[in-house]
């Protein structure tokens, strides 16, 4: 009895034992089906959690199967994701058509980030046949972010390289729509879609946050336009959008940059740049061309893809347009004319992804903008954005220097600079600096002589504002015309000292007359120059004193038996031999200055009411003096009644030229000069 009772215990104790186990197993799976996942994980049926992005990718990652249900699809849906993660998403091959699939990438913060990577590993949809009409005929990927109005652009073809867009909001719809696949014979790999993606930290994304980086405001209502300002203070950019991902297609961005007035006598203009190569590239040719070839191109060469900047020398469109730029590398200086530019980035609607590997540059770009200050009176700016004019006047200065604009011109400017002198004068210029705008690692000798400068002796007007340098009004002969790949005649050894002797005739240009002119042109092929140093010169430049006063020295024969080396002695017809007599005639003096005075005055004449006054030290008054005096004090006595105010008014103007003498005398004296030894006339 004592064994039976040993074996009944033994039994009910491996009974209540297997009973406990399914109990247990009972409990757990109650507890697996009722507990929650993460929003980046999705529920098995036997309440298990895997991650969302394993659902329907052709493998049984649910104990039980149910991830992979019949005839599932891995479109139509949000996802999820941590920080510091990778993921992995593949749309199968469509089999009904059209085909329509939507994904949403959604990182709500903290755990689940701020912004969305995603790299395209795999893509083959449909044929991409142009980048600006019907370029997807067969279908597309397009990519939109929420808060932004969709800008429908297309991706198609097949991929190839490193590919890879980073959000600018917190969530984006990545869509596929699929009108047919396309068929080839012998092709049957015709549709592959996979990507890989992770969700970011703002704080991770070092190139947009860097410290003390200002970007400008958003404005409000589009989808990229900015404006930028105070950057004379802070240090700024502008960047293409996601940068420095793959940037959207079918997008306008425009970009206003604006300085604040400056300091009182300066002028104030602003400066964009790239001095790092991988940071701008602007897609500008098929891909068949990129693998071997990136390089800065302008104006028809961006015709092909239609991505490119357009750069404005103003707040809008209607402003010249200074530059249009594609393709990569550094970008050098683009300087606006004033305190206003507009930058405005266009893409093309359709493109095929292309990025070659190894990385060597970043998509997009991203530009530094610098404010620069020159004086406000000088010639080293244009007064107006379309308009390079310059009118330099003896009557302003009677020497100086000057320089070429140093901001950028656009495409086929011509700059005149207009030197006027007195009738007595003429003009002197030396080049003591000059830069040709040829670039001799890819020059090529032209058939004919690209003009980038003519110096012409004597006033030099357009016939019309469509004027070029050979269509003029005929009132100057020319002197000089440089080439591009030539150089005027320079006088450089006054670059370096003020001190050093003149500039010869062989160094140097000098007019026949009072007038000058010099055109320049610094894009003389017509189109800006972008890379390699720009066209620029420094001149300086005098307005000479040829009148000699006094007379001819009468020319004397002499003696017949003169010897003829002795004749040779006497005045020739140009000959700077004076003779210096004093007037026979009273006031003869002061008449002669007043003459003087109206042919320095006659380009005002006919502007103003001239009056010429000059009295003698005697007190001798030049004849137009005489009746202007006469005039005003008749008008004085009518006014006053007072018959004396002729008389008055002499002896005012007397006293104040008297005053006016002496403050001159004195102001030649110095201080500790006995003035005893200083006399008057009386």
């Amino acid at each position: 009895m004592r064994n039976d009772s040993s074996r009944m215990d033994g039994s009910n104790l491996f009974l209540a034992l297997f009973l406990a186990l399914i109990g247990f197993y009972a409990a757990v799976t109650k507890s697996d089906k009722t507990k929650s996942c993460k929003i980046s994980e999705w529920k098995c049926s036997n309440g298990t959690c895997i991650s969302a992005s394993k659902y329907c990718d052709g493998q049984s990652d649910c104990l039980d199967k149910s991830d992979e249900p019949t005839q599932c699809s891995a479109c139509n849906r949000t996802l999820y994701g941590e920080t510091g993660k990778t993921y992995e998403l593949e749309i199968r091959k469509p089999k009904v058509f059209p085909f329509v699939c939507h994904l949403n990438f959604t990182a709500p913060g903290g755990l689940y980030g701020d912004i969305i990577q995603i790299n395209v590993d795999k893509f083959n949809v449909g044929r991409f046949l142009s980048h600006t009409s019907d370029g997807c005929p067969d279908g597309y990927m397009t990519i939109s972010e929420r808060d932004f109005t969709p800008m429908d652009g297309r991706w198609c073809g097949t991929a190839w390289g490193y590919n890879v867009y980073y959000s600018e909001s917190s969530s984006i719809n990545v869509s596929l729509k699929i009108y047919k696949l396309y068929q080839q014979q012998g092709l049957t790999d015709n549709f592959s879609f996979k990507l890989t993606y992770k969700f970011l930290k703002r704080t991770d994304a070092k190139l947009r946050t860097e410290e003390g980086i200002w970007t400008g405001d958003h404005v409000a209502g589009s989808y990229c336009n900015k404006n930028v300002y105070g950057c004379d203070r802070r240090e700024c950019r502008i960047r293409s959008p996601n940068f420095p991902g793959m940037y959207p297609r079918n997008l306008t961005c425009k970009y206003h940059i604006h300085a604040s007035p400056p300091p009182t006598g300066l002028h104030a203009m602003l400066v964009i740049r790239q001095p790092v190569g991988q940071k701008m590239y602007l897609k500008d040719q098929d891909r068949q061309h990129e693998q071997t070839d990136r390089s800065p191109r302008t104006w028809s060469q961006c015709d092909s893809v239609q991505d490119f900047l357009s750069v404005y020398d103003g707040r809008t469109t209607a402003f010249p347009e200074l530059a249009r730029i594609c393709g990569g590398d550094y970008l050098p200086d683009i300087i606006s004319s004033g305190p206003d530019m507009l930058i405005e980035f266009q893409t093309s609607p359709y493109d095929s992804l292309y990025h070659p590997t190894p990385i060597s540059f970043l998509l997009g770009f991203e530009m530094q903008i610098q404010v620069m200050f020159v004086n406000a009176n000088s010639q080293l700016y244009t007064r107006q954005s379309n308009h390079c004019e310059f009118t330099l006047s003896a009557f302003e200065s009677a020497s100086g220097e000057l320089e070429s604009p140093k901001h950028t011109l656009p495409p086929k400017t011509i700059c005149r600079y207009h030197f006027q002198g007195r009738r007595h004068e003429i003009v002197w210029i030396s080049f003591i600096k000059y830069h040709s705008a040829v670039d001799q690692s890819v020059f090529e000798a032209p058939a004919e002589c690209a003009p980038q400068l003519r110096i012409w002796d004597g006033k030099l007007r357009p016939s019309s504002k469509l004027d070029i340098l050979s269509e003029n009004v005929r009132n100057a002969s020319l002197m000089a015309e440089i080439c591009r790949e030539e150089v005027p005649k320079l006088c450089s050894r006054s670059l370096i000292s003020k001190e050093t002797r003149p500039c010869s005739t062989q160094e140097s240009y000098l007019s026949n007359g009072a007038d000058l002119t010099i055109e320049y042109l610094p894009n003389p092929l017509g189109t800006t120059r972008l890379y390699g140093p720009s066209s620029a010169f420094k001149i300086r430049y005098e307005f000479v004193d040829t009148s000699l006063g006094g007379a001819p020295l009468e020319i004397y024969p002499g003696p017949k038996s003169m010897p003829e080396p002795a004749a040779l002695l006497q005045v020739q017809s140009k000959s700077c031999d004076r003779v210096y007599s004093s007037a026979t005639q009273a006031c003869s003096a002061a008449n002669k200055a007043v003459s003087q005075k109206h042919k320095d005055y006659s380009s005002v004449a006919s502007q103003y009411h001239f009056v010429a006054f000059a009295v003698e030290c005697l007190g001798g008054w030049s004849e137009e003096a005489k009746v202007f005096a006469k005039d005003l004090g008749k008008r004085m006595s009518d006014a006053t009644g007072e018959p004396r105010s002729v008389m008055f008014f002499r002896q005012q103007i007397i006293l104040a030229i008297q005053r006016g003498n002496s403050a001159s005398v004195l102001g030649t004296i110095p201080s500790q000069f006995n003035l005893d030894e200083v006399y008057y006339l009386r």
